[in-house]
């Protein structure tokens, strides 16, 4: 992993940490409270300056009521290199033949990572 791609994952996870903190209505001062960590640590991680360790994320992700692997980019997003029908396919396991879901989640994915 080049340092480039390195700083580009936790980039994105601090962005999709902070967007979901901000959708659940937690303020970083309630949210430090609930991890138990400095709100200086929420603000600095949010920013990509400081590396959760992964028991941290699992307790963000708790914390947030969502999934570990929300917070974590796809191999292809660090890489730039979004290959739709690879996305496809991933989604495609994850909610079978539901081709209306199917395009949803795509349609999603792709506007998270146009940002």
């Amino acid at each position: 992993m080049t340092q480039t791609e390195r700083s580009r994952l936790y980039n994105i996870i601090g962005e999709r940490i902070c967007k979901i903190r901000q959708a659940k209505g937690y303020s970083q001062q309630e949210f430090s409270i609930k991890l138990r960590i400095s709100r200086a640590s929420v603000v600095n991680i949010e920013k990509g300056r400081q590396h959760a360790p992964l028991h941290l994320l699992w307790l963000i992700a708790d914390v947030l009521d969502t999934q570990i692997h929300y917070l974590i980019p796809l191999q292809e997003e660090l890489k730039g290199k979004l290959d739709n029908s690879s996305l496809r396919q991933q989604v495609r396991d994850q909610v079978g033949n539901n081709e209306e879901v199917e395009n949803r989640v795509v349609e999603f994915v792709q506007s998270v990572y146009a940002k």
